[in-house]
């Protein structure tokens, strides 16, 4: 175990000096690298999930459209009575 933690200790010693000598332009640069890829991503997913989305609101029919208005205004319905309520109280 302890020779373990040894090997660990010298690994992050080394990682902290190679991170001190490089300079604030090559960490900057790589920050960006990561920043970029993580939105490069995220586009990606949300591209994805729109894509999605637009495929099941095709794919639904008029009937179940119909339902889904219908809880909506049920939804809507609830909330105005729960505001009234608090207005009163």
């Amino acid at each position: 175990m302890a020779k373990s933690n040894v090997g660990t200790l010298a690994s992050v010693r080394a990682s902290a000096a190679e991170l001190v000598a490089r300079s604030k332009s090559q960490v900057l640069r790589d920050v960006w690298a990561v920043r970029k890829d993580i939105q490069r991503r995220a586009d990606k997913t949300v591209r994805v999930l729109e894509r999605k989305i637009v495929k099941q609101l095709h794919a639904a029919s008029e009937s179940r459209v119909r339902r889904l208005e219908a809880r909506v205004a049920r939804l809507e319905k609830t909330i105005a009575e729960v505001g009234r309520r608090t207005a009163a109280s």
